[in-house]
C-alpha cells in the first residue's frame, strides 16, 4: 500500500464545539458523555446521545442532542422515552430529519422514532429488540435491525437465556425490517433463519448488503459472510465468504463494489484489519492494503474512493483511499477517537467530519472540522494545539479550538 505523506493532519480551524464539564474535585461534580457521534450530510450540524454521570454508579440517562457543528449552540434535543436507552442517530439523507430506537428492558419492548422539527413520534414498535435505524438513499424508508421475542439481548458478552426443552432447536434472529418513512406496517425482510449483525443499504434503494450468518448469532460472528438481501422479496444471496471476519460492509455509489474491512477479531465491535474490495455480483475480495502498518476501525465510499480511519501505532489516522491502493493521510493525531458508525463521522461529500475525541490530558469532548490536506515542514511533525476559554461548571461544556500547527 502506497501512502502519500503530504498531510499528518488535516483537522483545519478544528472546534472542540462541546466538552467534559467540572473535574470530579468534589462530590457534587458531574461529568458530561457523549456518544454515537453523527455529522449532518452537509456537515453544519452534529447529533449524539449526551448524559451527565453524577458519580453516584447509576447508569446516566442519555438524550438526543443535536448541535451546531460550527458553534456547538444546542439546536435540538429530544427524549421520547423517560426509562429507555438510545441507539445510534442516523441523519436522513436531506438532513432534516432523525431516526434512532429507543430500548426500554423492563418492558422488553423498543421503539422507532423520527425526530425532526422539534418533535420526536414513534414509527413503530418491536416486542423484543431493535438498533441501527437507516434511511434508504432516497429518504423514503427506513431500516433497522430487529429480534421480534428475544430471548437475551444482542451480543456474545450479554447475559445469556436460561437453556431449556431442545437446545438450540429455537434461536434468536436478528433481521432487517423496513417501514415507510411516512407511515406504516413493520415488515421482518431478511430470512428468518439468518442472524444479521451489520447492513447498509445499496445506493439505489433496492437491497442491502450485510454481514450474516444461520444459526446462533453469539456463536456464529466469526464465520458470518457477506450477503445481499433484496429490499423487495428479502430474498439472501452470499456475495463473498473470507477466511477473515469482517466489518463495516459498504457499496460503491456506482453499485458495482462492495468495500469492508476484514482481519482477525475478537467479539462483534471490536473492528480492525485491512480494506477489501469484492464486486457486489459476488467474487473473491482482493487487499486494497496489504502490508499497511495499522489497522482501519472505520469505512465509508465517498465519490469514487474510500474514506477511513485507522489506528497508527498510538495515533487515530483519518486517510482516503482510492481502488489502486493508494492512500493519502489526511490528519493524524495521538488521540481515542469514536462515533455512531466506527471511530469518524463524514459528511455526505466527505468534506467534513466529527468525533468524540479523548486522550490522557483533555475530557471527552465533540470535535468538528473541514478535511483538507496539510503539508507538514521537512523538520516536524504536525500537532494539535488546544486554545481554551473554558467553564466547568456543572452542565456546560467547555469551548476550545484546535488548529493544525
Amino acid at each position: 500500500m502506497q501512502v502519500k505523506a503530504i498531510a499528518h493532519t488535516a483537522f483545519l480551524a478544528t472546534a472542540i464545539i462541546s466538552g467534559a464539564v467540572a473535574q470530579a474535585r468534589s462530590p457534587g461534580s458531574a461529568i458530561r458523555d457523549y456518544r454515537s457521534v453523527a455529522i449532518s450530510p452537509a456537515g453544519e450540524r452534529v447529533v449524539s446521545l449526551e448524559s451527565i454521570d453524577t458519580g453516584n454508579g447509576k447508569r446516566p440517562h442519555p438524550t438526543v442532542v443535536v448541535r451546531d457543528a460550527s458553534t456547538g449552540a444546542v439546536a435540538a434535543e429530544f427524549d421520547p422515552c423517560s426509562s429507555c436507552s438510545y441507539d445510534k442517530p442516523s441523519w436522513s439523507p436531506d438532513g432534516k430529519a432523525l431516526a434512532f430506537v429507543a430500548s426500554d428492558k423492563r418492558a422488553a419492548s423498543a421503539w422507532l422514532y423520527i425526530a425532526s422539527s422539534g418533535k420526536a413520534r414513534a414509527m413503530a414498535t418491536v416486542q423484543g429488540v431493535a438498533s441501527t435505524a437507516r434511511w434508504s438513499p432516497d429518504g423514503r424508508t427506513l431500516a433497522l435491525l430487529a429480534t421480534v421475542g428475544a430471548k437475551k439481548e444482542t451480543g456474545a458478552t450479554a447475559a445469556g437465556a436460561r437453556l431449556v426443552g431442545e437446545i438450540g432447536a429455537e434461536e434468536d434472529a436478528q433481521r432487517i425490517a423496513t417501514i415507510p418513512a411516512a407511515g406504516g406496517t413493520l415488515k421482518l425482510l431478511s430470512p428468518a433463519d439468518t442472524f444479521i449483525y451489520e447492513y447498509d443499504w445499496t445506493p439505489d434503494g433496492k437491497g442491502f448488503i450485510a454481514t450474516s450468518a444461520k444459526g446462533n448469532g453469539d456463536n456464529n460472528w466469526w464465520v458470518a459472510k457477506l450477503s445481499h438481501i433484496d429490499a423487495a422479496s428479502g430474498a439472501l444471496r452470499t456475495v463473498a465468504g473470507p477466511a477473515t471476519q469482517l466489518n463495516m460492509p459498504r457499496v460503491s455509489p456506482d453499485g458495482r463494489t462492495v468495500a469492508f474491512i476484514g482481519g482477525l477479531m475478537s467479539d462483534f465491535g471490536s473492528v480492525g484489519g485491512d480494506v477489501y474490495t469484492v464486486p457486489l455480483a459476488g467474487g473473491e475480495p482482493v487487499n486494497l492494503t496489504p502490508g499497511f502498518k495499522g489497522t482501519f476501525n472505520t469505512l465509508a465510499w465517498r465519490g469514487e474512493g474510500l474514506l477511513g480511519n485507522a489506528l497508527m501505532g498510538d495515533k487515530s489516522t483519518v486517510l482516503s483511499l482510492d481502488l489502486q491502493g493508494h492512500s493519502t493521510l489526511l490528519r493524524s493525531a495521538a488521540v481515542s477517537t469514536g462515533a455512531g458508525d466506527g471511530r469518524i463521522s463524514f459528511s455526505a461529500d466527505g468534506s467534513k467530519a466529527a468525533a468524540l475525541q479523548e486522550d490522557f490530558e483533555h475530557a471527552p469532548a465533540i470535535v468538528a472540522a473541514r478535511l483538507a490536506p496539510c503539508v507538514p515542514s521537512p523538520t516536524t511533525t504536525p500537532t494539535w494545539r488546544r486554545k481554551s476559554r473554558c467553564r466547568t461548571s456543572a452542565g456546560r461544556a467547555t469551548a476550545s479550538v484546535c488548529r493544525a500547527g
